[in-house]
């Protein structure tokens, strides 16, 4: 008792004696209600009454006594858990209370019997018994499990369902031990954790593993909070029978009053026969928690016969969900093939309201009531790239769908579909359709799923996309729920046309820039003059064929189209440590990087000279400054760039690519002067940039990104490194067919650099010092074996030294050509040389043109000039074969063109493409060429030798319109500086050196089939005669580069700017003599006069081209 006086009973009973021995009445009665006390699980406190039915005054005692059974005599001792209001009193009254009151704290679990109150007045006695029960607050989840037979492991969770935590360890108990003699755990057993505490209301998992074979076991959980057992039993293995699951998850619907007659949905077990020879089998389901077998669930068919290499389904369900308990322990399915042999499956009953899985088409738009359309295939034909379904729950209002997708290309190393999101759920609060026969909206989540032709190997080929539900942590198919299949058919086009895009411009110019590629995905070559013979082009406007016998059509290769294109490096982490985890040819860090930088050099020399060219690179999110070098046609200037930048380790971050991408596609659209006219512009914006993981960090979203490059017109050339699994191709692959780009794959970093760089390792690289009689060029071996290479077919005017050798991986040699006029016997016509000879080597083999100029009396050199042509990376193989397609469309309206392309394969079969769109046009004077000036800027290149290259400057002057009957030009090329120039400017620019020449690969070089014959004249004063035969004038509506302007020397030029706090900027100021064109009619003859416009003159007064630190355009017309 918590409140005594320790030696009352001691007096008490003496005197009880010596009244006794005194003559006192021989009995006392007293009447005590409740007989028994009994607090039960949940009470404190409890009255004891007293009654005393005769007059007068009786003394009683209350005595604390206790026993070990029933069968065993009381003896007084302390109870320690009870206390009593009042142990002893005179009682004078009928009824007296007496209050009993129970502290549970410190109790073990369980019941407390066998203790009581001892109540004694004279000659009467009562013993009271008082019983209190500890209520167990601690459970296994579940609490048995069946296991195979040679199972080695399992789990369970101890769940406190108390107010307060709870400290528990774990005993062993032997298959034929007794839960009352637990042990210690067997030498073979292992229990994680093994002792612990349990939080209030919390739950811990304990993992538990063993070597030993057993046919049961328990684990007790001892603890003052109760001693729960887990038990283990195991099923004896049946020969070539196996079960899919391993245990099975039932699922009920309980929610209508007579749910027993409602249908419920069943769970399905695969029964395999692995082995040589029939089985027979039975199915039972017993009752764990109440013994014996059960037929509210049951198995159909309950027996049968498995065939050898064959399999049975097995559906379970619950068929009575009135009479079954949900949870996991309560049943079990025994599958026996005899009385020894049999295989034990645990169910787990879940009341649940199943979904039902739909596909939908995406919900109409602009309507008030969007409907579900069923949707079981998915046809992408021959063109379509991206397609879009939404899965839907169909269920019950109160069910919930989470659900994954599975495909038929999953882990493939080539897929042909990727699909995304593969998982997710409908229970969002968006009301995206109706349900169907309700006016319930519900949700639907949208599935992307993207194809790439480039995986096909037949022209036809079929995929499947399961969807199939989950319960809510992804921890467990719902085999209750029928899954649901789409099929995909993808169709590869014997040619398709990629990136064509309508552009117009005064007056009535037409023009496409394209690829072409065949059913595999290569480009159609369109290089030599022999490619373009075998293509064909047809149009019609509003379906009304072109006569091209009226109007002009031009079919130019890369070299003519203007580009503005930016490449973009991967800096990132995973980058930086691409390929240092290979197995086979392990990398050190950055090693890649190294490799896809000098890829990136060699992809530079590759690209035309008029190409405009930013470098970029991405490392991190939320970058400042993306730029390493800006737009520029200067290659050197580019390559010095690249070659000297540098990022230390700790600053290669995460990959937001999506981030740099818009990036770049801002500079692009920026790049091109905002008031210039169509074609003045660049005719193709590009992106190619490189990734080698999953986008993890950009704020902008992909469709907003790639959406906002096709704005923009920018192509987007994605170049991805590593698993197709792990980059979301999908996003890339649609990109790339909205913006008219590609996506390249690379497994591994040699197919990296072997796409960006150079397919073979013989690679031919430019070199910057010349001399006047000796041009010079490196052959270096990009590959990874020695090469033998050779230089062939070599004139007799050249000489090449040296015109052979071996390389080993890595190595690099200089090669120089020398012209020698002594060498002719008849002088060239022009005094011009050109020749063309080659390299072969047993690693690729390359092309080296020469053009030399000589004096006019053939006394000496003047200048010797190279082209180089190797076997270049997948990328630029693929952009050289663009094409420029431009006509002058005779109509004088908008309307719908369409054009059919044609090519003539070497073994006769004819590939087919056609593209349609609406078009508009705009009109202008037909007479009225149209000239333009453009320039990338001042470029800064401290690492050459020359001093004079080491600020400079190019500027092109371009014909954008030529009307016809166009043979000769004559321009006034004048550089200007602004009139407010501090006169130190003044003075530092005269040390400035100009050059103008032919524009390499531009209308007037000798490469170009139009013009083989131009020639360019100096007639002093800054004036220059450009000229061919009268009889070979420029087609009627050609366009191209004409003139490139060179100007060296702008280091004192850029240091006084500096110095005086001045902008450096000077101007190109272009005059076109109109006279030329002069050719008024007479009566034998109609007027041949035409004339141009041109930048500051009659219709752009005052546009100057500023050459300064950024890029500019200077248009024929405002």
């Amino acid at each position: 008792m918590r409140y005594r006086v320790r030696i009352w009973w001691i007096g008490g009973l003496c005197c009880w004696i010596a009244l006794l021995l005194a003559g006192c009445p021989a009995s006392v009665r007293l009447e005590i209600t409740p007989g028994a006390a009994d607090f039960g699980t949940a009470a404190t406190e409890l009255a004891l009454q007293i009654r005393k039915p005769v007059s007068g005054a009786v003394s009683w005692t209350i005595t604390e006594v206790t026993r070990q059974n029933t069968d065993s005599p009381w003896t007084a001792q302390d109870i320690p858990w009870l206390s009593v209001s009042r142990t002893e009193m005179r009682q004078t009254g009928p009824l007296e209370v007496v209050t009993l009151t129970a502290d549970r704290t410190g109790l073990r679990a369980g019941v407390y019997a066998n203790s009581g109150l001892l109540i004694q007045a004279r000659n009467f006695s009562q013993v009271v018994p008082v019983s209190l029960m500890v209520q167990s607050t601690l459970a296994v989840s579940p609490p048995r499990v069946s296991l195979r037979a040679g199972a080695t492991s399992t789990s369970f969770n101890i769940v406190n369902s108390g107010t307060s935590s709870a400290a528990w360890t774990l005993q062993y108990i032997p298959p034929d031990g007794s839960t009352d003699t637990p042990q210690p755990f067997p030498a073979d057993m292992v229990a994680s954790p093994a002792s612990g505490t349990v939080p209030a209301g919390g739950t811990v998992s304990v993992s538990l593993s063993w070597t030993e074979e057993r046919s049961r076991f328990g684990i007790l959980v001892d603890s003052v909070s109760g001693q729960p057992i887990f038990e283990v039993v195991f099923g004896a293995a049946i020969a070539g029978l196996e079960v899919d699951p391993a245990a099975v998850t039932l699922f009920y619907d309980n929610r209508t009053e007579d749910s027993s007659s409602a249908a419920q949905p069943a769970s399905t077990l695969t029964i395999r026969n692995t082995g040589g020879a029939s089985r027979s089998w039975t199915i039972q389901i017993n009752d764990i928690a109440r013994g014996g077998t059960t037929s509210a669930i049951t198995a159909t068919p309950a027996q049968g016969v498995t065939l050898p290499g064959g399999e049975t389904t097995v559906e379970i369900r619950v068929t009575d969900p009135d009479a079954v308990t949900s949870g996991s322990g309560n049943y079990e399915l025994i599958l026996r093939s005899s009385d020894d042999e049999f295989i034990v499956v645990p169910l787990t009953l879940d009341i649940a309201i199943l979904p039902v899985i739909e596909a939908s088409d995406p919900p109409q738009p602009n309507t008030s009531r969007p409907e579900i359309t069923s949707l079981r295939k998915l046809d992408f034909g021959t063109q379509d790239v991206s397609k879009e379904f939404w899965v839907v729950n169909v269920g019950p209002l109160e069910s919930d769908l989470y659900f994954r997708i599975t495909h038929d290309d999953e882990g493939a190393a080539a897929p042909l579909i990727y699909v995304n999101p593969l998982q997710g759920n409908t229970n969002g609060p968006d009301g995206d359709f109706f349900l169907p026969g309700t006016n319930f909206l519900i949700d639907g989540m949208p599935i992307q799923v993207a194809v790439d032709r480039s995986a096909m190997t037949e022209d036809v080929e079929y995929r499947k996309i399961t969807i199939e539900a989950w319960n809510a942590d992804f921890t467990q198919k719902l085999t209750a729920v029928t899954p649901l299949e789409i099929e995909v058919r993808v169709e590869r086009p014997p040619m398709r046309v990629e990136g064509a895009i309508n552009r117009s411009r005064p007056p009535y110019l037409m023009r496409f820039a394209f690829l072409l590629r065949d059913q595999l995905g290569q480009a159609i070559p369109t290089i030599t003059a022999e490619d373009l013979a075998r293509l064909r082009f047809t149009l019609t406007e509003d379906d009304v064929p072109m006569d091209w016998n009226e109007t002009s059509q031009f079919v130019l290769g890369a070299e003519h189209i203007r580009t503005n294109l930016v490449l973009m490096l991967d800096y990132t982490g995973s980058m930086y440590y691409s390929g240092v985890s290979d197995p086979v040819n392990p990398r050190r860090p950055g090693e890649v990087l190294e490799e896809v930088r000098a890829a990136a050099l060699r992809f530079l020399d590759d690209l035309p000279e008029n190409y405009n060219v930013a470098l970029m690179y991405h490392s991190d999110r939320q970058q400042k400054n993306r730029l390493i070098h800006p737009f520029t046609t200067d290659r050197n200037a580019l390559k010095s760039a690249l070659s000297a930048f540098y990022l230390p380790p700790a600053m290669h971050g995460v990959t937001a690519v999506w981030d740099a991408i818009d990036d770049a596609v801002q500079r692009l659209a920026a790049a091109d002067p905002p008031d210039t006219l169509p074609f003045d512009d660049a005719d193709v914006r590009a992106v190619v940039f490189i990734t080698d993981g999953k986008d993890n960090a950009s704020a902008i979203q992909p469709s907003t990104a790639f959406g906002n490059a096709k704005d923009q017109r920018v192509r987007l050339y994605a170049l991805t490194y590593g698993d197709p699994n792990s980059v979301n191709l999908a996003d890339l692959l649609t990109a790339a067919e909205d913006t008219g780009g590609y996506v390249y794959r690379a497994a591994d970093a040699p197919s990296l650099v072997r796409l960006l760089g150079n397919l073979r390792g013989l690679v031919l690289e430019p070199v910057s010092e010349q001399k006047a009689d000796t041009a010079q060029f490196a052959v270096a071996n990009a590959g990874d074996t020695t090469i033998d290479w050779t230089v062939q077919s070599i004139p007799t005017w050249i000489t090449v030294s040296p015109a052979g050798g071996s390389l080993v991986p890595g190595e690099r040699i200089t090669v120089s050509v020398t012209a020698n006029p002594a060498a002719f016997s008849v002088p060239p016509p022009l005094r011009i040389a050109e020749a063309t000879f080659t390299i072969t080597s047993n690693n690729g083999n390359g092309t080296i043109k020469v053009r030399a100029q000589f004096e006019n009396d053939m006394s000496a050199v003047q200048a010797v000039a190279l082209s180089l042509t190797d076997e270049p990376g997948r990328v630029w193989q693929d952009l050289r074969n663009q094409l420029l397609f431009t006509y002058i469309t005779p109509s004088q309206r908008g309307g719908t063109y369409s054009i059919r392309a044609e090519y003539t394969k070497p073994d006769g079969e004819v590939l087919t493409a056609i593209f349609e769109e609406d078009g508009v046009f705009f009109p202008g004077d037909i007479l009225a060429g149209q000239i333009s000036t453009h320039t990338s800027g001042i470029v800064e290149d401290f690492t050459t030798l020359d001093p004079g290259e080491a600020v400079r400057a190019e500027a092109y002057i371009r014909l954008d319109y030529a009307p016809r009957n166009v043979s000769k030009f004559r321009f006034r090329i004048l550089p200007v500086l602004p009139e407010d120039a501090p006169p130190a400017v003044v003075a530092a620019f005269g040390s400035t050196a100009m050059q103008v020449e032919i524009a390499p690969g531009g209308l007037a070089d000798s490469t170009n089939p139009y013009a083989s014959s131009w020639r360019l004249v100096s007639e002093g004063d800054n004036s220059y005669f450009l000229l061919t035969e009268q009889n070979s004038p420029l087609p009627y509506g050609a366009s191209g580069e004409l003139l490139r302007v060179k100007f060296t020397g702008l280091k004192n030029f850029l240091d006084a700017c500096d110095a005086a706090g001045y902008e450096p900027r000077f101007y190109l100021d272009l005059r076109v003599d109109n006279q030329l064109y002069y050719a008024p009619g007479t009566y034998t003859r109609p007027s041949q006069t035409v004339y141009f416009q041109y930048p500051n003159g009659p219709t752009n007064p005052g546009r100057l081209l500023a050459i300064g630190l950024d890029p500019d355009l200077a248009g024929a017309a405002v």
